[in-house]
């Protein structure tokens, strides 16, 4: 079966990181992408040297690129109507980061080409 998710968009909260009890890092933040005036918002995960590198790097309103697959959860201590949808992502391209006050991230923009424009193919349907 196929379980995949691709989206470009904005970072709408600070990257969180955790530790694990398993020892590992993982890190969550909103992320939105807008189609035709309509915002949506995604929960978005990253786990190990993923997670470490994104909550450096990334900012609230950095354009990112994701890949990654879809995860339903129950939290803990809640019922099966509670259940939630978040993306697991495994890659994670850099577009356009949020220029803060980190010499990293500044250089990591610097060197960062500008993406190139595409033709508007939104009502074009692929079958």
């Amino acid at each position: 079966m196929l379980n995949k998710v691709t989206l470009m968009g904005h970072t709408g909260t600070e990257p969180k990181l955790y530790d694990m009890p398993s020892g590992g890092k993982k890190v969550y933040f909103r992320f939105a992408t807008t189609y035709k005036e309509r915002t949506d918002w995604h929960d978005i995960v990253c786990f190990g040297k993923l997670a470490e590198v994104v909550s450096s790097m990334v900012h609230k309103g950095s354009l990112i690129y994701i890949e990654g697959r879809l995860n339903y959860y129950t939290p803990e201590g809640k019922d099966e109507t509670a259940r939630r949808t978040e993306i697991v992502a495994n890659s994670v391209v850099f577009i356009r980061l949020k220029k803060e006050n980190s010499d990293e991230a500044t250089a990591a923009m610097d060197a960062m080409p500008e993406p190139s424009p595409h033709k508007n193919t939104d009502d074009i349907v692929p079958f």
